[in-house]
């Protein structure tokens, strides 16, 4: 059960941003930014911050989803297969808004660093 619950935490804390494998080999392709740097919003096209505000809506409704699924399994296997399983859905969610992981990522990085970048995608919400 504790490794049950460590992998709540873990999963809790890491639907921040669409992360795990996919996100992790975002950064090894090329011209994906490494994690250390920030990305400057003013890059960000306005239709591309359309697309993460519809994607963002559909990720917060998967990562609730997920959380209470993940919290309600005893099973630390089964755990661990809701987590990927998450991680695929809100890949597909951000994907189907047309909309790369990496974009999506970096768009994120910079709300939460940027609060007048934060307002403005809160208002297309």
């Amino acid at each position: 059960m504790k490794t049950l619950m460590v992998s709540i935490v873990i999963f809790v804390a890491s639907m921040g941003l669409i992360s795990g494998t996919n996100a992790q080999q975002s950064y090894g392709q090329e011209g994906a930014m490494p994690p250390a740097q920030h990305p400057n919003p003013a890059n960000f096209s306005e239709a591309d911050l359309q697309k993460f505000a519809a994607a963002q809506k559909e990720v917060e409704v998967i990562r609730k989803n997920y959380t209470t699924r993940l919290e309600n399994t005893g099973n630390p296997d089964k755990a661990l297969e809701l987590q990927q399983e998450a991680s695929e859905v809100m890949v597909d969610a951000v994907k189907k808004q047309g909309l790369e992981i990496d974009t999506y990522n970096n768009i994120a990085r910079a709300m939460g660093s940027n609060p007048d970048l934060r307002r403005k995608l809160e208002s297309m919400q």
